[in-house]
């Protein structure tokens, strides 16, 4: 969340001069970065501050402060509390992202109170400012870091669906679907089958068992109902998709990788939605097939021996 020039009716602490009410101090996002095969490792990562007055609202639990991870690609957004000690670690693993990630860190009010302070500038010298909770009072816009990579299937389906347990599902009853209101397609199981879910998700050989079982049925009526709207003349353009259903963001940015063009209004009305799930998911049913027939293969062996 890059706040640049933004103007706030208070004074703000801005680690960009041009835009900070406070006279020559800093506000800094401070750690050693360690690049590694997994990612970006922020070891020791803290807030650094000469501002006396934002130190005595920090430890007196007035302000909090945050460090943003965001990456619009992969709709990825988490949020780490920060402290002025060292021993915290942030890893940027390159599974969650792809193409641009920013990180920033804000300080903000976690409950009402009067700013007042002679570290002001000159034109907020000797004035009081009612601040609201969650009211921005420091700004780092941070840095950029890029992550360039090829998604692999998995990785797409984990910026796209969100799989979970409801338990007021019956142990043998449906699975349920929420395709709006998050960044993810949130699919629902109950608890019995969310825990095997999770052990033949985890098996060699048997994921793309599981993404044409569960993934490619769910994507499929997503872009369905998609196509349908899109005939309508609902949405403006892909943006305005995405808008709606923030998940759509990595359709788009996996299509473009496969098809080697820009996702357009006229590529979903011409698409067939089951046909498109399988290509963003990989195709998986032919694997999952090769899969399952190395299993019986497997077991006709182990029989004849046995006989």
């Amino acid at each position: 969340m890059q706040v640049r020039s933004k103007l706030f009716p208070y004074p703000v602490l801005n680690h960009n001069i041009i835009n900070s009410s406070y006279f020559n101090k800093i506000f800094e996002l401070s750690f050693e970065r360690v690049d590694s095969k997994n990612g970006i490792l922020l070891r020791n990562i803290k807030f650094k501050t000469d501002s006396n007055y934002i130190l005595d609202l920090f430890r007196n639990g007035l302000i909090g402060v945050k460090c943003v991870i965001e990456c619009s690609y992969t709709v990825f957004r988490r949020t780490y509390e920060l402290s002025t000690e060292d021993g915290n670690n942030i890893l940027l693993d390159k599974n969650d992202f792809d193409g641009k990630v920013e990180i920033s860190s804000f300080a903000y009010a976690k409950e009402n109170f009067i700013l007042f302070s002679d570290e002001f500038s000159d034109e907020y010298k000797g004035m009081e400012f009612e601040i609201d909770k969650y009211d921005l009072i420091a700004i780092n816009d941070g840095f950029i870091a890029k992550f360039e990579h090829l998604e692999t299937e998995e990785n797409v389906a984990k910026s796209i669906f969100n799989i979970t347990f409801d338990n007021n599902i019956e142990e043998d009853g449906m699975y349920e679907v929420k395709y709006e209101g998050g960044k993810k397609i949130n699919i629902y199981l109950s608890r019995n089958e969310y825990q095997n879910y999770k052990v033949v998700y985890n098996s060699v050989g048997f994921k793309e068992v599981f993404f044409s079982m569960l993934l490619v049925p769910v994507l499929t009526e997503a872009f369905t109902t998609i196509k349908k709207l899109t005939e309508l003349d609902t949405f403006s353009d892909i943006e305005d998709i995405c808008t709606q259903y923030g998940w759509f963001y990595s359709i788009k940015y996996r299509y473009n990788q496969l098809k080697n063009h820009e996702l357009t209004k006229d590529d979903i009305l011409e698409w067939s939605p089951i046909q498109i799930a399988q290509e963003i998911l990989g195709k998986p049913f032919a694997t999952s097939l090769c899969n399952i027939l190395d299993v019986v293969k497997n077991n006709k062996e182990g029989d004849s021996d046995n006989e």
